[in-house]
């Protein structure tokens, strides 16, 4: 399946396209928008972003943040209307940050803050969310789904249960040499869906 070179759009699915023509590392929005929320430059940040559907793995993103309170988490959007209604927000992890609406042009400058990009939605999609990620130059860690395989390859981190995830996020923070190489490999996934390599720089 490839994605339109001028917008990245999946052919399957034209109207929710992925942006990776227009940015990849973008390293002065990275000290910008850490320097916004009070976040300094070495610490450790675990993107995720909001997804259509309620099943959108956002209880397990606030298990993991519990579970890593030296992390932050960066959720870039709204969590399900589910977590919403029940009045929970208010009871976060302090290392849990929610940007709140955000349209797809904005969210890729907040990937460029992240390092490291996470979907823990139990949905067999291919996500223009996660092309954006590995454009901006983010190693993948993605719930341990059957279709996955097949859409992304072996190009990222998968995980059943928090456990898995904890390790994964651990492996990546504690050796620079293999987020280096799982950012590699994640980033063949623009040139599969776009035809073309983009250069990212890695941080």
């Amino acid at each position: 399946m490839m994605m339109n070179k001028e917008r990245c759009i999946p052919t399957a699915t034209p109207t929710a396209g992925s942006f990776t023509s227009e940015f990849s590392t973008n390293i002065k929005a990275r000290y910008q928008l850490r320097d916004m929320y009070g976040i300094s430059y070495d610490k450790f940040i675990v993107s995720a972003t909001e997804q259509k559907h309620n099943d959108n793995g956002f209880e397990d993103f606030v298990g993991l943040a519990t579970l890593l309170p030296d992390t932050m988490f960066l959720w870039i959007g709204n969590p399900a209307n589910s977590f919403r209604s029940s009045n929970r927000l208010n009871a976060l992890p302090e290392n849990v940050i929610l940007t709140g609406d955000m349209d797809d042009r904005s969210r890729t400058k907040y990937f460029s803050m992240s390092d490291v990009y996470i979907s823990l939605s139990h949905e067999e999609s291919l996500d223009p969310a996660i092309i954006d990620a590995v454009a901006a130059g983010l190693p993948l860690i993605l719930r341990d789904l059957k279709r996955y395989k097949y859409l992304y390859f072996y190009t990222y981190l998968k995980g059943r249960t928090i456990s898995d995830f904890v390790l994964n996020i651990n492996l990546l923070k504690s050796n620079p040499n293999k987020k280096k190489l799982w950012q590699a490999k994640a980033h063949k996934l623009v040139d599969v869906y776009c035809g073309e390599a983009r250069a990212f720089v890695v941080v």
